[in-house]
């Protein structure tokens, strides 16, 4: 009787790792390039090459840029998640134009589930 609820206390156990939630991004750092001083939530970052961390403060998620330029200047940016119905099959920037300026709206990475929006 024993060896019978052990083995299903294990088979639940396995279940619910199995089935636990997906990480929220699936990489450990990207690279952006911005043709051109860029607004990013309430940070303006200056045209260049960037690698993109993802982290958590608390509740907040947080996109970290770093310059890659001489000096490698760091910007954190608070970043909403959603949802996909899938998979991203590609990485992806939406910007839009604010009083002439460019503006990053959201960005997309092959293989995530959600994007992080600004």
């Amino acid at each position: 009787m024993r060896k019978v609820a052990f083995f299903l206390l294990a088979v639940f156990v396995l279940t619910v790792v199995v089935s636990a939630e997906e990480p929220m991004v699936n990489w450990k750092s990207k690279n952006l390039t911005l043709s051109s001083d860029t607004r990013v939530g309430t940070v303006v970052l200056p045209a260049g090459d960037y690698k993109l961390k993802h982290e958590m403060e608390g509740s907040n998620h947080i996109l970290v840029f770093k310059s890659q330029a001489k000096g490698k200047e760091t910007f954190r940016v608070i970043c909403g998640m959603q949802p996909l119905n899938q998979k991203a099959e590609r990485d992806e920037q939406h910007f839009r134009t604010e009083n002439g300026n460019k503006v990053l709206t959201s960005l997309v990475f092959e293989g995530d589930r959600y994007t992080h929006t600004f």
